[in-house]
């Protein structure tokens, strides 16, 4: 569901915020191709590809709609309800390379849903845990709960 444009929730909020002479230091968003976990290609890395296309319009959607603002993505996934690793691996490399090259994307968040979560029980990393630590970032948020490869703090 989009949250901007003609009737949109964010679309009003802005409109009024902004009526009301209020700052605005960003633009948050969330983003998890709902509605398309069944839109698969014939392999995992073309319906990675084209989940990272859909994501890519949308961050530049945002943009469009608000220009002069940094967008944080605080949470993103290939849609959870997708049930392959290879395709929710492939979107983080892709989504990652391209996030950092964008200036007006100030910081990022992959979402680890239940199926493929970023530790396992025993509080060590996960392999999907591990291969998003493994890609380079300058924006991605490093803090919060893992404080080294193996301690999750609960």
């Amino acid at each position: 569901m989009r949250a901007f444009g003609a009737g949109k929730w964010q679309t009003e909020f802005m409109s009024k915020i902004q009526s009301q002479r209020v700052r605005i230091d960003g633009i948050a968003v969330h983003w998890y191709d709902w509605g398309n976990q069944t839109n698969n290609a014939a392999t995992d890395s073309l319906t990675a590809e084209r989940v990272f296309n859909r994501f890519k319009t949308y961050i530049q959607n945002v943009r469009t709609a608000y220009p002069n603002l940094p967008i944080w993505i605080t949470e993103f996934n290939a849609n959870m309800n997708r049930k392959s690793q290879v395709v929710q691996m492939y979107f983080m490399k892709l989504s990652t390379e391209w996030l950092n090259t964008l200036d007006y994307v100030e910081r990022y968040s992959f979402f680890f849903e239940p199926d493929y979560p970023s530790a396992n029980p025993d509080g060590t990393m996960s392999a999907i845990g591990a291969y998003w630590k493994s890609l380079p970032t300058t924006k991605a948020y490093t803090g919060g709960n893992h404080i080294a490869d193996a301690t999750l703090i609960k």
